[in-house]
């Protein structure tokens, strides 16, 4: 085990905290202020919220004329070939390596570091998609188990939800039901955004090799520059893993060649809202699970002029056709901002929460329901008080109808 940093979890937790403490100081004293912290606050969120903090994915290609698009990374000896990320955020990245390429030519750095001389992608884009559907799988597979263990028994979908929803409210804060809050959550990596990259197949746990390989490499200094130059944030506990900074001036040259060079246009323009999508969703994966928990058929026993009598009782079975016709999206858009109030910390209570959600109903009326999903999302996400009634809604509706994105 190495003396000053950490290089494994199986240490004591003073131990560890003593040495990461070590690893953030000689950071700091080598690098006052070029690094950023994705643990804290608003940046932990970064490339998966918009600036209202209501999560995004990335939008299918096909349905946004002004999209990026993705773009693979020209190969390398340790490049991966599937490698990929948003097309500016590989232009920067090449004109950064280009420019890497002609310092070491030059002899201004080093030629024989292993990762900070001839830059390759090791990881960037991971489908958020897929992450979630083999998540989701685990997920109701688990609930499923939960029904089974307490020897549960349900008569239709009515039924189901009020056994489901405890078990919700004991586990969702943790470990998130929806999409949305999934992408908000630390199961969901950076690299889901399309906006990273990292040019090392390195621990993020061993900080003896980050001080080593990265810290004190040569080149150090000039990939710190180079990435302030070219619009990249370095991670503060994964140094080898780079972040656009879509603000910076660097990346805006870049973005322009698919856009207008602005923060709000990258987001339209790449990103729509996780909610729209998924809520399209949200019902069929709760008949999913019902079906997934209801049995066949099971036993009753009741009591009738002093005997017992046994009776069979076979759970209702649903078609799509008769699944929407009883359970409209009414139905499901106030059992969605039930979960989503579990799901996030939340200070409303109970009344204001039941009064939010009679708003949001009222308003699919006359904004309709992708509408009225965003404007609870907002709320919901604190980014502005809520004073109580429907006219508030209304006129926030109206504030930001030219900011949303094109769901």
């Amino acid at each position: 085990m190495s003396t000053n940093y950490t290089n494994t979890n199986q240490e004591k937790t003073r131990i560890l905290f003593l040495k990461r403490l070590m690893y953030r100081l000689r950071l700091k004293a080598m690098t006052p202020g070029s690094l950023v912290d994705f643990n804290l606050g608003e940046k932990f969120l970064f490339g998966r919220v918009d600036r209202f903090f209501v999560p995004i994915e990335m939008r299918e290609p096909l349905k946004a004329p002004l999209f990026a698009g993705f773009k693979s990374f020209r190969q390398t000896s340790g490049t991966q070939s599937s490698a990929q990320a948003l097309s500016f955020v590989v232009d920067a990245f090449e004109d950064m390596s280009r420019e890497f390429q002609k310092c070491v030519n030059k002899g201004l750095i080093s030629a024989d570091d292993p990762f900070l001389s001839n830059l390759n992608v090791y990881k960037a884009h991971v489908d958020h998609k897929s992450l979630y559907i083999d998540y989701l799988d685990t997920y109701l597979e688990t609930l499923k188990g939960l029904f089974d263990k307490d020897g549960i028994k349900v008569r239709d979908f009515k039924d189901f939800l009020v056994y489901l929803m405890p078990y919700l409210e004991k586990i969702i804060k943790t470990v998130p039901f929806t999409k949305p809050a999934y992408i908000k959550s630390r199961r969901c990596p950076i690299l889901c955004s399309g906006l990273a990259i990292e040019i090392a197949d390195l621990d993020p746990i061993n900080d003896d090799e980050k001080i080593t390989k990265f810290i004190e490499s040569k080149n150090w200094g000039f990939y710190v520059n180079a990435c302030n130059s070219y619009g990249f944030m370095i991670d503060e506990f994964v140094p080898w893993r780079i972040v656009c900074d879509i603000d910076a001036p660097g990346m805006l040259k870049r973005s322009a060649k698919y856009f207008s060079p602005t923060t709000n246009s990258v987001i339209k323009n790449n990103y729509i809202h996780a909610h729209n999508q998924y809520f399209e969703n949200f019902g069929a994966s709760l008949l999913r699970l019902y079906n997934m928990v209801k049995h066949p058929e099971f036993y009753i026993y009741e009591q009738c002029n002093g005997s017992t009598i046994k009776k069979s009782v076979n759970p209702l079975s649903y078609t799509t056709e008769e699944f929407e016709k009883e359970f409209d999206e009414i139905y499901f858009l106030r059992l969605y901002c039930k979960i989503r109030f579990l799901e996030e910390e939340s200070q409303f209570s109970t009344n204001e929460q039941d009064k939010l959600i009679n708003d949001c109903v009222h308003a699919v009326g006359y904004a309709g329901i992708r509408k009225s999903l965003i404007i609870f999302e907002r709320i919901l996400n604190k980014t502005f008080d809520y004073r109580g009634s429907a006219s508030y809604i209304n006129k926030q509706m109206q504030a930001i109808k030219d900011d949303l994105p094109n769901d």
